[in-house]
């Protein structure tokens, strides 16, 4: 509930809510030095006036001493001292043992009269007097005093000391309204009211008109993308500055649909491969089924026939649904590598005497070869199903485009810290402008690589372009890869580098 009436209060603006962040950063800077600027200058016109304050007394002991020399009585000379210094909004206090009365200055410093009776007089302003005259102890204090007096208006500071004038002491203090200096400091917070409102306006405007301009690109992205489809993904978004930061976010944002143009082509082509490849097998049994049909009168052999062309292609459909079921999965990361303990040198073995008849009824001979010792097995950890699948498709491969007569050899060796399973055959091999792609999904050799183009019902793969993909994918998955190493004739060799297992985990491999 909170949330959601903040999120109603707040702006949803990018530009407003940086504008409102620089206001608000602004707001405190200046509250900060307007707050510290106040306090220096109360400081400093504080140190100002006290320095006046010594002068104004010091001013006074000199006239003091010259009156005391021309006048006969001390009373007199104070009186004509007092007369003649004066000082705006200050008065003097003049405290002595020769005159019982304490002498100073009238309030108005403007009149004649400069002896004020005691009952006009700061009573706080005697009191500190006698204070600092009652505190002596036989030798007069060089010392000044500061204090302020405080009044029913802005106060007062007084500079209290004593003094020795013509072998006389002397009490004097000097006081002067604070009234100037409050008068200035209200001037100033005055003035602070007045332009930092009118400076926090103009921030709050130019910050939003430089927002605007600052996320301007980002306006023009999303007007640009508003305008994309699947259709338009060869569009790019504008870049103004690759240099700066939405520079950087248009590139990548153009990157990644640059990756999405290619997902998308690479599902249409899949789409359009995987139809091809379907439609094939689907031709052949409704061509079989509707020539089966056409006659009613068929011998059993001609039955047999055309039921054993429609098992073949069922059979090649069955296995291009299987392969494009296990990518599909792959795509969307739904099929887990079950890693488990388990032995090469038996899943090789394994594969290659499954592959025994097929290869017996193309009259293809697999070998398998072994160069590792028989009691290492070569440990592994990985998924055995998968593990069969690639290298019965590489095999399978070997088989189908090997000639009558030729040889198939699978050889698994250890190579340092990698297991190097090996799978030649004696066929044409690949031309040199078909290598890069062969591990491409759907892609095919021309089909004069192969001897049998038909649909081939002693083949394990599907024929559709997708057994090397697979099995690279497998590979990958377990950290190593396949690689062709030679296609010239006679034949082609396919590698398959799988990591060797730590030495510490090798120990507890046991067979599954």
């Amino acid at each position: 509930m909170i949330a959601r009436f903040r999120a109603r209060l707040l702006p949803q603006s990018i530009r407003w809510r940086l504008t409102l962040w620089y206001a608000a950063a602004l707001s405190a800077g200046l509250g900060v030095f307007a707050v510290a600027s106040l306090a220096v200058l109360d400081v400093e016109l504080e140190h100002r006036n006290d320095q006046f304050l010594r002068d104004a007394r010091q001013a006074f002991l000199v006239e003091l001493a010259v009156e005391l020399g021309e006048l006969p009585t001390t009373e007199s000379a104070v009186r004509m001292a007092l007369d003649e210094i004066r000082f705006e909004d200050t008065r003097f206090f003049v405290q002595t043992t020769d005159v019982p009365s304490v002498l100073a200055t009238r309030a108005d410093s403007r009149t004649d009269s400069v002896q004020a009776p005691i009952w006009q007089m700061d009573s706080l302003v005697l009191q500190r007097l006698r204070s600092t005259a009652a505190g002596g102890d036989g030798t007069p204090s060089a010392d000044v005093a500061a204090s302020t007096l405080p009044n029913a208006y802005d106060g007062a500071r007084m500079i209290t000391g004593q003094a020795i004038v013509r072998d006389r002491w002397f009490t004097v203090a000097a006081v002067r309204d604070l009234a100037g200096i409050a008068a200035t400091m209200r001037d100033v917070r005055r003035a602070y009211l007045l332009v930092i409102p009118v400076i926090l306006l103009l921030s709050v405007v130019v910050g939003y008109l430089l927002a605007r301009r600052a996320l301007e690109p980002v306006a023009t992205m999303s007007r640009h993308a508003q305008t994309m489809d699947v259709t338009t993904l060869h569009d790019r978004l504008p870049v103004q500055n690759p240099q700066d930061e939405l520079g950087g976010l248009a590139t990548v944002m153009n990157e990644l649909l640059a990756r999405l143009e290619r997902g998308f082509a690479q599902q249409r082509q899949f789409v359009a491969d995987a139809s091809h490849e379907l439609r094939t097998p689907v031709a052949i049994l409704q061509a079989e089924a509707d020539v089966a049909l056409a006659r009613a009168a068929r011998s059993e052999e001609e039955y047999r026939q055309a039921i054993g062309v429609m098992s073949s292609a069922s059979q090649r459909l069955s296995r291009i649904v299987d392969d494009l079921f296990l990518l599909a999965r792959v795509d969307s990361g739904r099929r887990p590598v079950d890693q488990q303990p388990l032995y090469l040198d038996e899943v090789l073995a394994d594969t290659v005497r499954s592959m025994h008849a097929v290869a017996a009824r193309r009259d293809v001979h697999l070998v398998l070869q072994r160069g590792i010792p028989p009691e290492d097995g070569a440990p592994f950890t990985g998924d055995p199903e998968l593990l069969g699948r690639l290298l019965l498709n590489l095999i399978d491969n070997a088989v189908k485009y090997s000639p009558a007569g030729g040889t198939v050899r699978a050889r698994l060796d250890q190579d340092g810290t990698q297991y190097r399973i090996t799978v030649s055959d004696e066929g044409p091999g690949i031309p040199a402008d078909a290598r890069p792609f062969i591990f491409d999904r759907f892609y095919r050799v021309d089909r004069a690589r192969s001897r049998d183009n038909a649909a081939d019902v002693t083949s394990t793969a599907s024929g559709a372009g997708l057994g090397l993909a697979i099995a690279q994918w497998i590979a990958q998955a377990h950290g190593g890869a396949v690689a062709l190493t030679a296609s010239a004739p006679p034949g082609a060799h396919f590698e398959v580098r799988l990591p060797r297992p730590p030495s510490d985990a090798l120990g507890s491999n046991d067979s599954p």
